[in-house]
């Protein structure tokens, strides 16, 4: 048997060293990486669940508060869409808008309440006016931004060159209970 040298040795062993590493690199740590890449996976997505409690927590601290927060949407949800029609609340609503915006009604024609699926009752109204183009526009987002839930179902709008005549169809709802 033959000797090897001291540079021959030491190719030897380099070139066994690298296929260990090569085959170290190649079969278990594949494997590991795999491995690793799925436990970040989970790691983030536990993370989220994480700062998703976290943030629910942070904006309910204070169980009184959130109740009171609750009562207090609870209220405008019964205000919105009340358990009777209220029409003479509703109808007193739109003589008051109507004055504040200095409209002529010319007649508020209550219909024939019906009720529609899931116990919603609803109660067409046609109102009629005389008024400029602003004070329709500014009657009709009061309206809107007033605290009961109303629908415009028909706008019929004359112009007579100064004043506009409007016919609006509207519906207000009512929970039946």
């Amino acid at each position: 048997m033959r000797k090897w040298k001291g540079k021959e040795f030491f190719a030897v062993t380099c070139c066994a060293c690298a296929w260990i590493l090569a085959a170290f690199y190649f079969f278990p740590h594949e494997q590991w990486k795999e491995e690793a890449e799925q436990a970040y996976a989970e790691q983030a997505k536990e993370e989220q669940e994480i700062v998703g409690i976290e943030n629910f927590m942070n904006a309910h601290r204070d169980m009184e508060e959130f109740s009171r927060e609750t009562a207090m949407h609870q209220e405008m949800v019964l205000k919105a869409l009340p358990e009777d029609m209220e029409q003479g609340a509703f109808l007193e609503f739109l003589q008051r808008l109507a004055i504040g915006h200095q409209i002529e009604l010319l007649g508020v024609f209550p219909g024939k309440s019906s009720q529609e699926k899931d116990g919603v009752m609803v109660l067409p109204v046609q109102v009629k006016m005389n008024c400029s183009y602003f004070q329709l526009l500014d009657f009709l987002r009061e309206l809107q931004e007033g605290e009961r839930f109303l629908q415009v179902r028909n706008a019929r709008i004359h112009s007579d060159g100064r004043r506009l005549t409007c016919q609006l169809d509207l519906a207000i709802f009512a929970m039946k209970s």
